[in-house]
Order: structure tokens, then C-alpha cells, then sequence
């Protein structure tokens, strides 16, 4: 979360750009939702596009394109973006094993 705190307060015309930071920081987040929650990496397709990569957990079939979906955090200057999206996907997995999140 810092730093995409950071990237987004930076003032530097030579900052990376925001599909490069919205790629690399949403497959680190990704890849920390894998091994906390469970999750694997899936490749879909939508359309006629590029192949996206999504995580998703088998048993409760919940998926979400971390990338894609901070990208789209980034454009609306959402910092929370990191806590928000675990605390949902934790709470979605939760109900579907019978938990109470």
C-alpha cells in the first residue's frame, strides 16, 4: 500500500507509468492473495482480447483480475485499493466455507 501511495504522490515527470505499476503491483498482490487465501493463477480470455490473468478459488468460484482491477483503482485515485480487496475476497471465501467474515 505505501507504495502505491508513494507512485501516486510522486511529482516526477519520469515515473513509471500507470499500466506498469497497475501489472506489477497487482501481480505481487496476486500472488499474496495465492498464498494466503488459496487462490491459483488462471488464464481466461474475454472476447477477442489478449489472454488476461486472473486468480481464482476453486470451491467458491470467486475470481479477480488484480491487475485490471488496480489499474482501475489507480485511474480513481483509490489508495486503499490493497486492504479493501483482500478484506472482500477473504470475507466471499469465508461465507462459502460457512464461515462468518
Amino acid at each position: 500500500a505505501a507504495a502505491l501511495s508513494n507512485w501516486m504522490t510522486d511529482s516526477q515527470a519520469s515515473k513509471q507509468s500507470s499500466v506498469v505499476v497497475a501489472y506489477n503491483l497487482g501481480s505481487l498482490f496476486g500472488q499474496y492473495i495465492n498464498n494466503r487465501l488459496g487462490t491459483k493463477w488462471v488464464r481466461t480470455r474475454i472476447k477477442d482480447d489478449n489472454p488476461r490473468y486472473q486468480i481464482r478459488h476453486n470451491e467458491s468460484g470467486t475470481m479477480i483480475e488484480p491487475a485490471f482491477e488496480l489499474y482501475n483503482a489507480i485511474d480513481k485515485g483509490d489508495v486503499s485499493f490493497f486492504e479493501e480487496t483482500y478484506e472482500q475476497l477473504e470475507k466471499r471465501i469465508a461465507v462459502h466455507a460457512g464461515g462468518t467474515k
